[in-house]
Parts: structure tokens; sequence; C-alpha cells
């Protein structure tokens, strides 16, 4: 598969067709996410935040390791927001979750 068949696939919303952005509703995510992973997002259920609004505010949750707080999201549901919004151009490489930057488990490889 060509490289560029991995990036943002092209999508039809109520903002238009186009590449998903930061600036996207989050629902623009449903082209990459399954509705599992995209409703739990949507919901936030148990997380200490409201819904995010945009595509932008899902990577950024990501990007702070917090979309872990959101009651009934695992390890495979996080994998698969993780690789969507990577697809979508919205991060960048995808890797494996691994301890928090600057933790003491990452300097001595204990909790």
């Amino acid at each position: 598969m060509p490289a560029s068949d991995l990036r943002s696939p092209q999508h039809g919303c109520r903002c238009g067709a186009h590449q998903i952005t930061r600036a996207c509703p989050v629902d623009c995510l449903r082209a990459v996410l399954s509705a599992a992973a995209f409703n739990l997002i949507a919901r936030s259920w148990g997380a200490p935040y409201g819904p995010p609004a945009t595509a932008g505010d899902v990577a950024d949750l990501h990007c702070q390791n917090q979309l872990r707080q959101i009651r009934g999201l695992g390890p495979r549901r996080h994998g698969e927001i993780e690789l969507g919004l990577h697809r979508a151009g919205l991060i960048g490489t995808a890797s494996p979750p691994g301890p928090d930057p600057g933790s003491d488990q990452e300097a001595t490889g204990r909790p």
C-alpha cells in the first residue's frame, strides 16, 4: 500500500469533504475509528474533563496520556485511537504505551 494511502482519508461531514485537521469537529474521527472507540471518546465517561469538541482536542488528550482516564477505554481501544490519530496526521509516529516521560520507572525500570 503506498504511503499516501496511510494518511488521512478524505471524509465528508458537516465541515466539508477534506483531510481531517485539528480544527475538525470530533465527529470527523468516525472516518478513522471504530464505532466503539469513537463512542468512548465522544462520551468520555469517568474522565475528569468533558467530551472533546475537536479532533485536535483528542490528539492533545492522547499526547498528555489523558485518554486512559476514560472509563472502558482499555489498551486495545487506546491503540486503535492512537493509530487513527496517526493515520489522520494528528500525531507523530504511533508507538506502544510506555512510562510517562520523566517518571522514576523510565530511569530505573521500577515504579
